[in-house]
């Protein structure tokens, strides 16, 4: 039996970020489109059939318990294999639905396997949003309280009345507010996004 944690170079008691981490490292190194050896496409078939198992938690959980059950740790903290794993219809299914998954991603080009298989549009979609969201209410909107009373009409200082004064310090204000806790939100939000983004790569 395959120990999937040594295949994608992970510790058992790796969270869910660290097994797709791992597993997007060596995809990036064996898919097809990145490398044409031989060796690569069969390793890019146990990575998957390893990554199906690893990335759900229940199936996660029945491995972990079949892999101790017939390769339990002797005294040398060594494996030793205890019985006939190949036979066990859980594991044969796993092996099956992974190669098979391996078979489809590996005629994928990389770039439609990233995105299917790995998320990539959905994770550089989420941080945009992000992004967008901080840059549109703290530095448009705090920009925008700030210079708004400078570019206002006759007929809106008219309205105001004598007050126009205090109106435009609670502009200025606001504004400054706004722009005091939206730059640094925004540095780190891109901060954030562009560290991630080079982990993946």
């Amino acid at each position: 039996m395959e120990n999937y944690y040594e295949i994608l170079g992970i510790k058992r008691d790796a969270n869910i970020e660290g097994i797709k981490k791992a597993y997007r490292k060596l995809a990036l190194k064996y898919h097809p489109d990145k490398n044409p050896d031989k060796s690569a496409t069969e390793k890019f078939i146990e990575i998957t059939e390893a990554y199906e198992v690893l990335s759900d938690e229940s199936n996660r959980k029945i491995y972990t318990e079949l892999f101790d059950k017939y390769y339990p740790v002797n005294k040398e903290n060594q494996y030793s294999e205890y019985g006939n794993i190949e036979s066990n219809e859980t594991f044969r299914h796993w092996k099956n639905v992974g190669q098979e998954k391996a078979k489809q991603y590996s005629e994928m080009s990389f770039q439609d396997f990233a995105n299917k298989a790995l998320g990539e549009i959905k994770f550089h979609g989420d941080h945009i949003a992000k992004i967008g969201c901080i840059s549109y209410i703290f530095l448009f909107g705090g920009a925008s309280m700030i210079l708004l009373p400078l570019f206002a009409s006759d007929e809106w200082k008219n309205r105001v009345g004598g007050d126009v004064g205090i109106t435009y310090m609670f502009f200025m204000v606001l504004g400054c507010i706004l722009l005091y806790f939206g730059l640094p939100a925004f540095k780190s939000l891109v901060g954030d996004y562009k560290e991630e983004a080079q982990n993946r790569s």
